[in-house]
C-alpha cells in the first residue's frame, strides 16, 4: 500500500480536530481510481459523473455517499493511503518538508 508520512506535529492529528480547508478545487479527488494488487492507487482520466466539469465541484456533495458507491470522505487515513495524488494541496499540507504551504491557508 502506498503511504505518505504524516507530520506528527500537525494539530489536525488530534482526535476530533477537523481538517483545515486547504482544497484548491482541482477536482482530482473526484476522478475514478482503484487499488492495484500491490496496494497502490491507480488514477484514471475519468471523472465521477457528479463532478461539474466547469466548477470542478461535486453536484451532489451533501448526498455524495448515497449517490456514488465508493465516494470517500477526506480523512487523514484516506490521505495516508495515497487516495489523493501527491499534487493535492491536502497531501502537500500534511507532508513534512518542503514545499511548506501551511502559512498560505489560515
Amino acid at each position: 500500500m502506498h503511504l505518505f508520512p504524516l507530520d506528527p506535529n500537525s494539530s489536525a492529528l488530534l482526535d476530533g480536530h477537523p481538517l483545515p480547508d486547504v482544497c484548491s478545487r482541482c477536482g482530482q479527488c473526484c476522478f475514478e481510481k482503484e487499488y492495484g494488487p500491490d496496494g497502490t492507487v491507480a488514477y484514471s482520466d475519468t471523472p465521477c459523473e457528479y463532478l461539474d466539469p466547469e466548477t470542478l465541484l461535486c453536484t451532489v456533495y451533501d448526498d455524495r455517499h448515497a449517490c456514488k458507491q465508493g465516494c470517500r470522505s477526506l480523512t487523514l487515513e484516506v490521505l495516508a493511503e495515497g487516495w489523493l495524488p501527491a499534487e493535492c494541496t491536502y497531501y502537500t499540507y500534511f507532508s513534512p518538508g518542503p514545499p511548506d504551504l501551511r502559512g498560505c491557508f489560515s
